[in-house]
């Protein structure tokens, strides 16, 4: 009796050539860096794209997983941190900060590491995902508690970079904006152009503004479906359409913001698009 083997998922939207390029060197002419400029990679980007049966026969559509976890700290942080540090090490700075409640914090920190400069992060107190907090420390980075919520965080650090020479690295960043919007890209590629709609959780909207700039600048409309969780600000087409609770309470601290940080800015437009 001949053994029945299971079909297995294909993965695509891989690496040109079977080989790994840095994100910058691989879009370099979409991104705001020219040959010469210092490269600070961790090896990012070219993430699988990989079909999900399961999840395509309960929805009835064929759906495809961008494996983000697959970068190097293991969030989608890393595409928009290899731009935003090597931007920073181009104009000379010593020192990066963050406020963060987990990703944000083990990239910026990573790649701080990367590049020899200092690396501060400002975390909400008890609020910072603990797998995250080990990395954020195990890469040298100087992690300090605030009392409050990260939208408070996230104040004082702009407030201090303000009058201080250090380079802020939070999605405010549009250098962030440039790296992430990558991800849009490798998808449009990998699906030649296919895409119908995009699903991605929505905290400060830094990520569905990178997707909506990414897909705008190659002249693809696939919808985008934001999904918050309770006690976040809403997004809606007409604008602010709730007040955010203080301290949302969240299990996901990824998205843990009451308000949106690229509110009126490019993520205004990127929730227009959505349906």
């Amino acid at each position: 009796m001949s053994e029945v083997r299971p079909t297995l998922p294909t993965v695509e939207s891989a690496a040109p050539g079977g080989t790994h390029v840095p994100l910058i060197d691989r879009y370099r002419e979409r991104l705001p860096f020219a040959a010469g400029d210092p490269l600070v990679s961790l090896q990012e980007g070219s993430t699988p794209l990989l079909r999900a049966p399961v999840l395509s026969e309960l929805v009835g559509a064929t759906v495809r997983l961008k494996l983000e976890g697959a970068n190097p700290t293991g969030s989608f942080k890393d595409r928009g941190m290899t731009c935003a540090v090597s931007a920073a090490v181009r104009e000379g700075a010593r020192a990066v900060i963050c406020a963060s409640t987990g990703n944000t914090a083990a990239s910026a920190a990573a790649y701080a590491a990367r590049a020899g400069i200092t690396c501060a992060v400002i975390v909400p107190e008890g609020k910072i995902a603990q797998g995250k907090m080990a990395q954020t420390l195990v890469h040298g980075a100087r992690v300090i508690a605030l009392q409050g919520n990260f939208d408070q965080a996230l104040a004082f650090v702009r407030e201090l970079t303000d009058t201080h020479p250090i380079v802020l690295v939070n999605s405010v960043n549009e250098f962030r904006i440039e790296g992430q919007k990558t991800a849009a890209f490798e998808v449009h590629e990998g699906l030649e152009g296919r895409l119908e709609a995009l699903c991605i959780p929505v905290g400060n909207a830094g990520n569905i503004t990178s997707y909506w700039r990414g897909f705008r600048e190659l002249g693809a409309a696939p919808r985008l479906y934001g999904y918050q969780a309770a006690g976040a600000r809403r997004w809606s087409r007409g604008g602010s359409s709730s007040t955010p609770k203080r301290s949302p309470a969240r299990s996901a601290s990824g998205v843990r913001c009451a308000g949106r940080t690229r509110w009126r800015r490019p993520g205004t437009r990127a929730a227009r698009s959505a349906r």
